[in-house]
């Protein structure tokens, strides 16, 4: 398993764009949702000494009315959390229940839970596409219902 790692750390090593974020109801085909919006942007950079940094944004926060981005207005400043989501720290390639997954440690998260916690996420590699997701379902909505999460990257190619 240790080749099969050290190729996909090295595909893995680079910036990849947002295609795609989609949930579906845990373990069905059943309809798709965009947690985020179906508008929803984003970067995940993966760096070749071991480190990650995740950043999406959902286009359409109200603007700041002040230029001093340190000391927004409470409503705006709800607003933008509400459009974004970040985190960075290392991560780690291991197997886990015999497939390959990608460890995300969070060391600083706009989510104040998530930060010096770790996530697991699957890799599924189609031609120059990875998707990621949480290798168990998520509480996403007021209902309760548990979805499982797909985001679809495309590496970026420098022109």
């Amino acid at each position: 398993m240790s080749q099969n790692i050290d190729k996909v750390r090295k595909a893995l090593v680079g910036t990849w764009k947002l295609c795609s974020y989609v949930s579906r109801p845990s373990g069905q085909y059943g309809s798709v949702g965009y947690p985020m919006g179906k508008d929803v942007e984003g970067y995940i950079i993966y760096s070749s000494d071991g480190f990650m940094s995740a950043q999406l944004m959902t286009p359409g926060s109200v603007k700041y009315s002040s230029e001093d981005f340190l000391n927004p207005k409470q409503d705006e400043a709800a607003d933008a959390a509400r459009h974004y989501l970040a985190y960075s720290g290392p991560y780690e390639l291991l197997e886990h229940e015999g497939k390959l997954v990608v460890k995300h440690h969070m060391d600083i998260s706009v989510v104040p839970n998530w930060a010096g916690h770790h996530q697991l996420r699957f890799c599924d590699w189609r031609g120059d596409e990875l998707t990621l997701g949480p290798l168990e379902p998520w509480l996403l909505n007021i209902q309760g219902e548990r979805v499982d999460q797909f985001l679809t990257w495309k590496k970026v190619v420098p022109q």
